[in-house]
C-alpha cells in the first residue's frame, strides 16, 4: 500500500477515536467505481473491488448476455478439418503411421474391402473402424486404443518406427493373402538386385531381394545424392575380394545394386541413430536432409528426363536396364519426423501433402482454378496437413516450411501464427486459397517460359523444383505421379457407415449437452461474480447533511485472499467437467478426462497477514487481497462446500478464516 493511503486515517498525527467509513474504504482501496466484469484484461492493483483477471479464462468473452456460446466457439467446436488421434502415452508413433497409411487411398480402399470376420485378431475390424472414423468422424478425435489391444502394443513404451512399419506391413500382408490380395506387393513394396562381377573371369552373378523400404545413411546433403551413395559401386579387393565360383577362388569384383521395381509408393528410412563408442549409448545425426518435392528414378545410363519441368538434380539413375517402367516418376506425400535423441523415445509427428477438397464448408470444397492449367502435378487446393496426435494443422502450401516444423509446441504455434498473419488477405478463414490467391497462382502459371533444354528457371518454378529440408526426417514417403493424380474417392463401406453416423449422432448430442452444460456454468459463474462484487460508491444515497451515505457498510464487506478467491472460481468453473466425465456414453470415440481435486488446500496456504491485534494489516501488498461482499461470499462457499454457513470445520476454509474490515478498527 501506498505511504499516503496507509496513513490516511491517522493524516494530522493524532489517532481518532473512531475512523471514518469513507477513509476504511480509501485505506483498503474500495472507495472507486467497481470495474465491470470483463473490462480489464487483468486484476487492477489499485482497487481492491476489482474481480477481473481471476479466472484462466475470459468468460464475459466467451458468453453472451443472452446465456448462449459466441459465434467463434461454436465454430471451434463444429469445425474439424481432420480428425487427430489419441495418445495413451508412447503411442504417437502408432498415431503418425494411422495418418500416413490412411492417406494411402489404395491401402485405405483394401482395409475396406477385407471382410472383418475373416480376421479373428480384431486388427482389420479396426482399422475399419479408425480409418472409418478418420474419414466420416465428427468429434475430432479418434481413438486407436481398440488398435493397441489387439496388436497387444505396450502403451508405456514406444517402439522404433522403421522397425514397426516394416513389422505392420507384413503382418498386413500375411491377413491380405488369406483373402488373396496383394496390396502390400503392390503398392509398397519394391525389388531391387545385386550384381557381383569378376574382374578377372568375367562372370557376373545375381542376387534378387525385395524391399519395404530403403535404408539409407545420412551420407550428403540431398536425397537424390544419399540413394547415389547407397546404390553406389562397391570395389571387392585386398581383404573384401569376391569368392568367384567359375574361377574357384577369391578375385576382385565389383559389387552393383540396381532397383529392378520402384514401387508406386516408396518409402525411404534415414539411418540418423549410430552407436557411440565412447558413451555406449546409440546417438542421433541431426544433419539436416534436403527433399526434393519430385524425384525421378530412372534406367541406368539412360539420360533422358521423362518430365519436361523436372530439373537434372532431382533425377538419379538406379534402374535396371530391363526394369519395368523404364522410369518413375515420384512425388513427396509423407514425411515422419522424430523430435528427441533416442529411436525409443522422444516424440513423432506425421507431415502429409493434402488438399483442401476435404476442408471448410460445402462451397470451399467446390472451389476449382478459374483458368486451365497444363501442369499435371499443380494443384490448386493443396495443403499441408501436420498431425500432432489430437491436433492436426492445415498450412496452405505456398508457406509450407518444413524446416519449421520441429515438434515444440511453442515454437509451431508461433510458426501458425505468422503464417494467419502474413497473408491473411490471400487465404479464407478455414485456410483455403482466396480468389486473389487463385488469380495470382494463375498469373505466375501463364509466365512459365520453359528454356533450352526443357527446364523451368527455378525463381518461378517452385512447384516442381521445391525442396524442403528437415533436420528431424526419420522417414520420407514419395508416391508415383500416375497414382497421386487420381481423385477417386474412396467410399466407407455401409455398414461401417451406419456405425459411425450413429456414433457421430451419440457424440453430437453429448457435445450439445455438455456445450449447454459449459454455458450453464459460466452464467453460473457470472451471477457469482455478479453477487461478489461491492456495490459503486459513486451511486451512494446522500444523508441529511448532503454528504454521500455509504452503499458498503462494512458489515457487508471481507477481504479476502486473492489466490483463494482465484482457486475458487477456477474450481467452480471447472467442477461441472468433474461430473460429466464420470457418465461418459458409450462411443468408439472417447474425449479427454479431467479429473480435479475434491477440495482446496488448507486454510494456512490462503491466510491473510495480520497485525499483531489479529487484525487486517494496512500495509498489505495492493494485489494481495480482494475486497468482496460477505452474502455473495457466503454463496460462493455454500456452493462450493455445501454445509451450513455456521459450520467450523478445518479442512475447509470458511468466512471465519478471513477478516472483515468492520473488525479493522473499534
Amino acid at each position: 500500500m501506498k505511504h499516503h493511503l496507509q496513513y490516511l486515517w491517522n493524516k494530522d498525527g493524532n489517532a481518532p477515536i473512531i475512523v471514518k467509513t469513507d477513509v476504511i474504504q480509501s485505506v483498503y482501496r474500495f472507495d472507486q467505481p467497481t470495474c465491470f466484469i470483463g473490462n480489464c484484461q487483468t486484476t487492477c492493483k489499485h482497487l481492491s473491488s476489482c474481480l477481473n483477471g481471476l479466472l484462466k479464462v475470459n468468460v464475459s468473452d466467451e458468453v453472451t448476455c443472452n446465456g448462449t456460446e459466441s459465434d467463434s466457439t461454436v465454430e471451434k467446436l463444429q469445425t474439424h478439418t481432420h480428425n487427430g488421434l489419441k495418445n495413451y502415452g508412447s503411442t504417437c508413433y502408432l498415431n503418425a503411421f494411422l495418418q500416413l497409411y490412411f492417406r494411402f487411398k489404395e491401402l485405405r480402399k483394401a482395409i475396406y474391402d477385407i471382410p472383418s470376420q475373416a480376421d479373428e485378431s480384431g486388427i482389420i475390424q479396426q482399422l475399419q473402424l479408425i480409418f472409418g472414423q478418420l474419414q466420416l468422424n465428427d468429434s475430432g478425435i479418434v481413438d486407436p486404443g481398440g488398435l493397441i489391444e489387439a496388436l497387444r502394443l505396450c502403451d508405456t513404451e514406444q517402439q522404433d518406427a522403421p522397425e514397426f512399419h516394416c513389422l505392420f506391413m507384413n503382418l498386413l500382408q500375411a491377413r491380405f493373402q488369406q483373402v488373396g490380395v496383394s496390396v502390400i506387393d503392390d503398392l509398397i513394396r519394391g525389388e531391387y538386385i545385386y550384381e557381383t562381377s569378376c574382374l578377372k573371369c568375367g562372370f557376373t552373378s545375381r542376387l534378387p531381394s525385395k524391399f519395404l523400404e530403403l535404408s539409407l545413411k545420412v551420407s550428403s546433403k540431398t536425397l537424390p545424392d544419399c540413394i547415389r551413395d547407397y546404390l553406389k559401386e562397391e570395389q571387392l579387393i585386398g581383404d573384401n575380394q569376391y569368392a568367384c565360383s567359375q574361377c574357384g577362388r577369391k578375385r576382385d569384383g565389383i559389387r552393383r545394386v540396381y532397383i529392378t521395381r520402384a514401387p508406386p509408393l516408396l518409402c525411404i528410412q534415414f539411418l540418423r541413430f549410430t552407436y557411440d563408442s565412447k558413451t555406449g549409448q546409440r546417438k542421433k545425426y541431426k544433419a539436416s536432409i534436403h527433399l526434393p518435392d519430385l524425384l525421378q528414378l530412372t534406367r541406368v545410363g539412360d539420360n533422358q528426363i521423362s518430365y519436361k519441368h523436372l530439373n537434372c538434380e532431382h533425377s538419379v539413375e538406379c534402374l535396371s536396364a530391363d526394369s519395368d517402367p523404364g522410369y518413375r516418376t515420384y512425388r513427396l506425400c509423407g514425411v515422419l519426423l522424430h523430435i528427441g535423441n533416442q529411436p525409443t523415445s522422444g516424440h513423432y509427428i506425421a507431415v502429409l501433402r493434402d488438399s483442401y477438397k476435404s476442408i471448410g464448408s460445402s462451397q470451399d470444397k467446390n472451389k476449382e482454378l478459374s483458368v486451365e492449367v497444363d501442369d499435371p502435378l499443380f494443384k490448386s487446393n493443396e495443403c499441408w496437413s501436420v498431425c500432432n496426435d489430437i491436433d492436426v494443422f492445415n498450412i496452405p502450401s505456398n508457406q509450407f516450411k518444413l524446416a519449421k516444423i520441429n515438434g515444440t509446441a511453442k515454437s509451431l504455434q508461433s510458426y501458425l501464427t505468422s503464417i494467419e498473419t502474413s497473408d491473411s488477405s490471400s487465404f479464407t478463414k478455414f485456410g483455403q486459397p482466396s480468389d486473389k490467391y487463385y488469380s495470382c497462382k494463375a498469373a505466375k502459371i501463364r509466365r512459365l517460359d520453359t528454356s533450352v533444354n526443357g527446364l523451368i528457371p527455378t525463381d518461378i518454378s517452385e512447384y516442381s523444383n521445391l525442396w524442403h529440408s528437415s533436420t528431424n526426417a526419420y522417414m520420407v514417403f514419395y508416391e508415383s505421379v500416375d497414382n497421386s493424380n487420381i481423385n477417386e474417392d474412396i467410399a466407407v463401406p455401409d455398414e461401417l457407415r451406419k456405425t459411425i453416423e450413429e456414433v457421430n449422432l451419440t457424440e453430437q448430442q453429448k457435445l450439445s449437452s455438455e456445450r449447454q452444460n459449459k454455458v450453464n456454468r459460466k452464467n453460473q459463474l457470472l451471477r457469482v461474480l455478479s453477487d461478489l462484487k461491492l456495490p459503486d460508491p459513486i451511486n451512494s444515497p446522500q444523508n441529511d447533511d448532503g454528504t454521500l451515505m455509504s452503499v458498503n457498510p462494512l458489515d457487508d464487506v471481507s477481504l479476502v485472499s486473492t489466490s483463494w478467491l482465484s482457486d475458487c472460481l477456477n474450481n467452480l468453473l471447472l467442477m461441472g467437467d468433474n461430473c460429466s466425465s464420470s457418465t461418459q456414453t458409450k462411443s468408439l470415440t472417447k474425449l479427454k478426462e479431467y479429473i480435479f481435486p475434491s477440495s482446496l488446500p488448507s486454510r494456512s496456504s490462503y491466510a491473510l497477514r495480520t497485525c499483531s491485534h489479529g487484525h487486517v494489516p494496512t500495509d498489505l501488498a495492493a494485489g494481495s487481497y480482494r475486497a468482496v461482499s460477505t452474502e455473495g461470499l457466503k454463496k460462493l462457499i455454500d456452493i462450493l462446500f455445501p454445509k451450513p454457513a455456521d459450520s467450523v470445520d478445518s479442512d475447509i476454509p470458511r468466512l471465519n478464516q478471513f477478516h472483515h474490515v468492520k473488525s479493522v478498527f473499534y
